[in-house]
């Protein structure tokens, strides 16, 4: 999963593209205060509403324009920040021009499924903002300075661990261990992936009966069992650490399974709306 640029983009040359998009959209509610359309109606067939069409059309494609130079950006070309920062501030203006080219006039046919989309569209890319600006932030607090993989090396290790201490210990303890050692998985279905406190634990399970045999344990097998304790703990607190990571990850990427999608149907159903606007009407 590749990172967004460092720089605050939504601040990007004191937030100009804030302003533009402002701007643009204050100018396209403007014009349909100035314009007389007939009746008194707002129309998508009015040469207004054609020129709101024309610039909502061209901002549509120069956003979905966004992805491929997403992609150079990835291979090492220039930064990337300009472009996210106008990504994101005519994105959100893209409603209003939307909206005031329909005039609200819908029924149900592909010039409605074109507006929702468009609504959709946005609104992805707005949840996506709040996510990619909180959670990679997140992810590197959570990690503490380690990598995911150095934690699973670190699990491992404890594992090993565990089992010497289990050895001379009750056969509850040592084959809850052995579980914990054996069936312990960090990452389950998506359902679990988004909601770690659904995915059963044999490491939180062996924590469990380990604690509960403090009080009958004798004294000669007492200290094995506190080290054993202190060493569940601790892989129970990576893992939980790591079932973070995953669960920020999947998020970030159930996001761009949606939100490239539904940009690819909206390419798709404005290609529709402007040849039956031209062909048909």
């Amino acid at each position: 999963m590749s990172s967004l640029p460092h720089e605050s983009f939504l601040a990007y040359r004191r937030r100009r593209y804030l302003w533009i998009a402002a701007g643009l959209a204050l100018l396209c509610l403007l014009a349909l205060w100035l314009d007389e359309p007939p009746f008194g109606v707002i129309r998508g067939d009015t040469p207004l509403g054609y020129v709101l069409g024309c610039i909502g059309a061209a901002l549509i494609l120069w956003l979905s324009w966004f992805g491929i130079r997403k992609r150079r950006y990835e291979h090492g070309r220039r930064p990337l920040s300009g472009w996210l920062s106008a990504h994101v501030y005519l994105g959100c203006a893209l409603p209003v021009i939307v909206t005031a080219h329909s005039g609200l006039e819908f029924g149900p046919n592909v010039h409605l499924l074109a507006y929702l989309l468009t609504l959709a569209c946005v609104l992805s890319g707005i949840l996506g903002v709040l996510a990619y600006r909180r959670y990679p932030a997140m992810m590197t607090r959570n990690r503490g300075g380690l990598s995911i993989d150095e934690m699973l090396n670190q699990i491992t290790g404890i594992d090993a661990e565990c089992r010497t201490e289990s050895m001379n210990l009750p056969d509850r303890v040592n084959q809850a261990v052995h579980r914990a050692s054996h069936q312990t998985r960090i990452a389950g279905n998506l359902l679990q992936r988004m909601l770690p406190a659904l995915q059963p634990c044999a490491t939180r399970e062996a924590l469990r009966v380990a604690q509960a045999e403090v009080q009958s344990i004798g004294a000669a097998d007492s200290a094995a069992l506190r080290r054993l304790i202190g060493l569940l703990t601790r892989k129970q607190t990576l893992l939980e650490k790591a079932r973070s990571e995953i669960r920020m990850s999947t998020l970030l990427e159930i996001w761009l399974f949606a939100h490239v999608p539904l940009s690819v149907a909206l390419l798709a159903a404005l290609l529709l709306h402007v040849v039956s606007v031209h062909y048909y009407w």
